[in-house]
């Protein structure tokens, strides 16, 4: 029970494994300066049994239906999916880590701790978050490219490319990254997608990925954001909503 109650306190969504637990809250009464104080306790037993995840549907026709706020896509059958979800840091955030690579020997909301797994041959990791565009919104970004400037010898080349995903105005980057990196990755793949109704704000896809197998899984991320659906903005925010040139048209 104490690593239940740790882990609770870090994480009050936290999803417990199947089991039977009991939670019991106590309550005192009385002022400090009386003693005895009075001490009321409720103890309830909840049975924890295994359930699909709301989220996630079973497959159909060889992918899985993920369904997150604002944001729903398709992904192969034969990856898994985390959306616990993880507090906002700065500007950007995680909301679900989909793919090939095992979570680790890690809690389920220790994102921290999945993230030092490395990939094995022929495995994949797909972050899908959100972030605020502080600097430049997507439309100065898809105009400049300025996100990939400045990059050295030691960086990863990087090729930019303008989209559209579901209607909203995407910026796309590919990098070969020769397994340089600490996954060892061959490539990287990264989208940056406008949300509805904004082009300061967008959900971000980012992937990497070792071979064998390289060719297959940039098919399966292509089919991925073909598949991404967009939720329509629920109220308009002030200044332009859309880009224009050189982006595609809508």
């Amino acid at each position: 029970m104490g690593d239940f109650w740790r882990q609770f306190y870090d994480d009050p969504q936290l999803r417990l494994p199947a089991g039977t637990y009991r939670i019991t809250a106590e309550a005192h009464y009385g002022p400090p300066e009386c003693a005895p104080t009075q001490q009321v306790a409720a103890s309830i037993v909840i049975e924890v049994v295994d359930a699909p995840d709301p989220t996630v549907t079973p497959p159909v026709n060889g992918t899985r239906h993920l369904r997150l706020d604002g944001i729903e896509l398709d992904y192969p059958a034969s990856w898994t999916a985390n959306d616990q979800g993880w507090p906002s840091t700065g500007f950007g955030w995680t909301v679900a880590v989909i793919g090939t690579l095992p979570w680790g020997p890690c809690a389920r909301h220790d994102l921290n701790c999945h993230y030092q797994q490395r990939l094995q041959p022929g495995q994949i990791s797909v972050d899908i978050g959100q972030l605020f565009l502080s600097r430049e919104d997507i439309c100065q970004l898809g105009r400049t490219r300025s996100d990939l400037e400045g990059r050295g010898p030691e960086n990863p080349i990087a090729t930019g490319s303008l989209a559209r995903v579901d209607g909203r105005p995407a910026l796309r980057t590919d990098y070969d990254v020769r397994q340089a990196d600490y996954y060892r990755s061959d490539e990287w793949r990264s989208w940056v997608i406008a949300v509805p109704g904004s082009v300061d704000r967008a959900f971000t896809i980012h992937a990497k990925y070792r071979g064998p197998g390289v060719a297959r899984m940039r098919r399966e991320l292509d089919e991925l954001i073909a598949s991404i659906r967009l939720s329509p903005a629920s109220e308009p925010e002030p200044g332009p909503d859309d880009c224009g040139p050189p982006f595609p048209p809508p």
